[in-house]
């Protein structure tokens, strides 16, 4: 998945920490601001902000990733 393009420089932004899926952070330009509600290349956890229903979304999501790397072999971490 491509990250989320900085509005500013269009540099790939990072998710910001702690923002509950609504806050990106640009290291090329050292710009932050809010994801949109909605768009392409948004992360994973902008679904938390849609409460509980978002949880569970993105809780399948993981699991399906975590049954696709086990089925290719790779360590999952856990």
């Amino acid at each position: 998945m491509a990250s989320y393009p900085c509005p500013a420089c269009g540099g790939a932004t990072q998710y910001q920490m702690f923002s509950g899926g609504r806050e990106w952070y640009c290291p090329a330009c050292d710009t932050s601001g809010a994801y949109p509600a909605e768009g392409d290349n948004l992360p994973r956890a902008t679904l938390l902000r849609n409460g509980e229903a978002g949880a569970t979304a993105l809780r399948a999501q993981m699991d399906q990733e975590l049954a696709r790397l086990r089925d290719e072999g790779e360590p999952d971490g856990g």
